[in-house]
């Protein structure tokens, strides 16, 4: 069962520990914002320990003479793209930006080979299928989802084992800071508390030690594509 805590029970711990409770010096709006960014921090904290507990999957369905398609709205960053074909899983290459003619294949259509991201035209994520899919293929998109932005305190938090402490403690500082009051004492316990986390945060999965995977031990061989899997 979660440890769910709410942001505005966030709010009293991190006063108390800045010792700020009767204190007006900080509107509630702002301590919010703190909340929030703090979160944000701690989320990253999390995600690069243990990327599998906060990953989606989206669907994208081909459409011919079409490379670009939407992120989803509360994409942070792909773990990676698999085109569907049937009961076989074939995990398309994540193409940087250098590479990215040597995969564009002018008119040719899919099955796609690889992937990149472009910008909109309204500042949105586009996913970008080389060479363009045919209409009907469907790509599985596995990606981190963002820490949404709280709206007034409304958020519930999933501390896990205690680590909203995180928050409290960077809270606090923030607001000492402001303040110009001394902020060792809660730095320090903030190192420690960071320290846990980067060691029990990855411990979550404890059964799975890091590994050497062959992602691509499932595809058929072809000699006619093989070049296009090339290291």
């Amino acid at each position: 069962m979660p440890r769910t805590v709410s942001a505005a029970t966030l709010l009293t711990r991190c006063k108390q520990r800045a010792d700020m409770e009767n204190s007006s010096f900080i509107s509630d709006s702002e301590w919010y914002q703190y909340i929030d960014a703090s979160y944000g921090e701690l989320y990253d904290l999390l995600v690069r320990a243990q990327p599998d507990f906060y990953t989606k999957e989206a669907t994208i369905v081909g459409v011919t003479g079409t490379s670009d398609y939407a992120a989803p709205s509360d994409h942070y960053g792909t773990v990676g793209i698999d085109y569907i074909d049937g009961d076989n899983r074939r995990e398309l290459r994540h193409i940087s930006g250098v590479e990215r003619n040597a995969f564009d294949y002018g008119s040719g259509n899919g099955p796609s080979q690889g992937y990149h991201f472009v910008y909109g035209s309204d500042s949105t994520v586009l996913v970008r299928l080389l060479p363009s899919p045919t209409t009907g293929e469907t790509y599985r998109h596995r990606y981190i989802k963002n820490p949404s932005e709280d709206n007034g305190g409304t958020r519930t938090i999933d501390g896990i084992s205690g680590w909203e402490e995180y928050i409290v403690l960077d809270v606090a500082i923030k607001a000492m800071t402001k303040e110009e009051s001394p902020t060792g004492a809660l730095e320090k316990q903030l190192e420690r508390m960071t320290a846990r986390l980067e060691i029990m945060a990855e411990n979550r999965t404890a059964d799975s030690a890091g590994h050497v995977v062959d992602s691509r031990a499932a595809e058929d061989y072809n000699p006619a594509s093989f070049w296009r899997n090339r290291p």
